[in-house]
């Protein structure tokens, strides 16, 4: 052997021994020590983190795409229940901010940013539903292989008292419920997407929308502004992107800091993964066009090609492991207005549907309800992913002028499917140019909207559109606190609806009445007739120029027909409600016949007036009806029809 030989032997020898050492010194050293908090509390999030080298791991290569690595929880409760919970990997992150000229250059902005402040680990939130001891695994699969890396248990106490979720669908099919059983109404508005302040900008949309009465709101998962979606392309907005498979921890913070700020609000979100926007004209920043490094030549491919049906799979994986635990994500919803999809075909984008809500439905073990939405009713689009199984209620979009006609149609278009029915987005335009606060200073088509909905079938209010533009700057949310309060303690699931009719009228006619009735109560609302001026503005797109009252009252009678009818000598006792304030303020006349036919003889009015109509048996003793002594949330409402430049009388 030469010389070099015995040279490369040693200098081999060497190498082998010095990785023999360092391997004992590693496997002589400590395991990092988890965080597996021992308590928790039912209903409330519990979260215990591993350092990969506690669970025999290395740094992961690629901590996002299941195939690789996949870390899950195997949780028994204590009455036996075996649940199987994903984990998600977590970079710790610190917000900041930094000053940069606004989205739309106009300003400058306050831009919401997050930095790691800690090493990444894998992360395992759950949301205990029993009290008493969960044992639980952490498993960790690779290569096709699975072993048990950890073991531990925490034992749960009682929640607070109070109904806790997740939502579901009450018996019969046309509300909503929390898991405890108690009724919820959604009362809310559409939340999409943050301002450049990110989530500091929605604690305080969601802190004004609780204090009014509020408890659901619409967030969309997208790249817009700061963004809220995991996987975008990198651009200045959101420096934190890094194209498909890549999350973006600032983003998942930004989520988690606005669950947060929901939770302590009292609002439940519904949280909508894609829209139409990121196949159209967001084509050529979407992650998975090939321009970008991923894999479609044209956005419709996203429902057929397997690997974006796989990336889509892996990113709700994603988000359930970190956001599922919260009773306050209302729903799930895969996609916004999805007919309107570049490429969009019905029979591919069902099935698509159909394989994603399964998919969610295995993932989420805290059992959260799942929707999606498409941009018109039927019969065209069939709407056909109301009809199936896994998909818990069908969502009404409208932007009709004429709110109180338009929502009706669409909720009752919606009734095929036998599934609790929203109205999740509407208002008077789609256009961002449009002057509301000229058209409408006072909001009243929100008033419209919100009150119309639920007594024309809806499940909940109508959700308003424009949050940040129109509602948040123009301080709107006494329309919700309205609402609120007259269905406060009301249980609609005990309701049907009941057909009105107008038997006299003073001019201007009233827009309509509508009503519901259980065997003990009716609930009406009249609405007077509405002014309604349109055109066209410099880009031909049609605007409402004037949404308002009339300018003179009116006064009605309706009549409430297709009640039971009541024992002899029962009365009718119909209080009238004002619903801005929504207080009751006075008595109504009433004639109650034979039949079961109620008449409520209805007092002068301009906005709309709301009546609980209650069937007292003969000798009964009514409670006295005090007036409030005044009215602060109507006198704003005044004061804005009144006072503002441009105001309707």
């Amino acid at each position: 052997m030469t010389v070099r030989g015995n040279r490369t032997k040693c200098l081999v020898g060497l190498a082998a021994a010095l990785a023999a050492a360092a391997g004992l010194f590693f496997a002589l050293q400590p395991r990092p020590e988890p965080d597996v908090p021992p308590a928790a509390r039912c209903h409330a999030k519990y979260e215990a983190r591993f350092p990969p080298a506690s669970l025999g791991l290395g740094a992961p290569r690629d901590p996002y795409d299941p195939d690789a690595i996949a870390v899950d929880a195997r949780v028994t409760t204590p009455s036996g229940k075996r649940l199987a919970v994903p984990c998600f990997w977590l970079v710790p992150q610190e917000r900041y901010f930094e000053t940069h000229l606004s989205e739309d250059r106009s300003r400058t902005a306050e831009w919401e940013r997050f930095r790691p402040s800690a090493r990444g680990v894998w992360c395992l939130r759950f949301n205990p539903r029993e009290p008493g001891v969960h044992p639980f695994e952490i498993l960790v699969k690779r290569k096709g292989r699975e072993r048990v890396a950890w073991t531990g248990a925490f034992t749960a106490s009682p929640a607070r008292e109070g109904p806790h979720g997740p939502l579901r669908v009450a018996p019969g099919g046309r509300y909503f419920e929390y898991a405890t059983g108690g009724f919820f109404l959604p009362v809310g508005e559409n939340l999409g997407w943050p301002e450049e302040a990110g989530s500091r900008i929605y604690a305080e949309w969601l802190r004004r929308l609780g204090e009014a009465g509020g408890n659901c709101g619409r967030l969309w998962l997208t790249h817009y502004m700061a963004g809220t979606t995991l996987e975008w392309t990198k651009k200045f907005e959101n420096p934190s992107y890094a194209g498909a498979g890549r999350y973006n921890q600032a983003a998942g913070a930004r989520v988690d800091r606005i669950l947060d700020a929901a939770e302590a609000s009292g609002v439940h979100l519904m949280l909508c993964f894609l829209s139409f926007g990121d196949t159209n004209w967001d084509w050529k920043n979407h992650p998975y066009n090939k321009e970008n490094g991923g894999w479609l030549e044209d956005p419709e491919e996203i429902f057929t090609d397997a690997r974006a049906r796989r990336a889509v799979r892996n990113r709700l994986r994603y988000t359930v492991a970190r956001y599922g635990w919260s009773d306050h994500i209302w729903a799930w919803e895969l996609w916004n207005e999805v007919e309107t999809s570049y490429g969009y075909e019905e029979k591919a984008a069902t099935e698509w549907h159909r394989e994603m809500a399964a998919h969610l439905k295995r993932l989420d073990a805290h059992g959260h309800m799942i929707s999606t939405s498409y941009r018109w009713t039927p019969p065209w689009p069939p709407n056909a992913a109301y009809s199936l199984p896994d998909f818990a209620f069908a969502q009404a979009h409208s932007y009709r002028w004429d709110v109180l006609a338009a929502l009706p149609a669409r909720i009752g278009e919606l009734a095929e499917f036998g599934k609790p029915r929203l109205v999740s987005e509407f208002s008077i335009g789609t256009s961002p140019a449009q002057d509301y606060a000229r058209a409408d200073p006072a909001g009243l088509h929100v008033h419209d909207g919100l009150w119309v909905a639920p007594f024309a079938g809806a499940a909940g209010v109508g959700m308003t559109w424009w949050w940040e533009r129109y509602i948040h700057p123009r301080d709107l949310y006494f329309h919700f606190t309205g609402v609120s309060r007259f269905f406060k303690g009301e249980d609609l699931r005990a309701y049907r609806p009941a057909e009105c009719a107008f038997e006299v009228w003073t001019e201007p006619a009233p827009a309509g009445a509508w009503a519901l009735a259980s065997e003990r109560r009716v609930l009406l609302w009249v609405a007077a007739a509405r002014e309604i001026e349109s055109g066209f503005d410099e880009g031909f797109r049609y605007v409402v120029t004037r949404y308002a009252r009339p300018a003179e009252p009116t006064e009605a009678v309706v009549r409430v027909e297709g009640l039971p009818p009541r024992p002899r000598g029962t009365k009718a006792r119909a209080v009238l409600w004002d619903t801005v304030e929504s207080v009751p303020i006075g008595e109504a006349k009433t004639r109650l016949d034979p039949d079961g036919t109620v008449r409520v003889w209805i007092p002068s009015f301009r906005e709309s007036v709301a009546v609980k109509i209650d069937f007292l048996p003969r000798g009964a003793a009514p409670a006295p009806v005090t007036p409030p002594a005044t009215m602060p949330l109507r006198d704003r409402f005044e004061k804005r029809v009144y006072s503002e430049p441009g105001a309707a009388p």
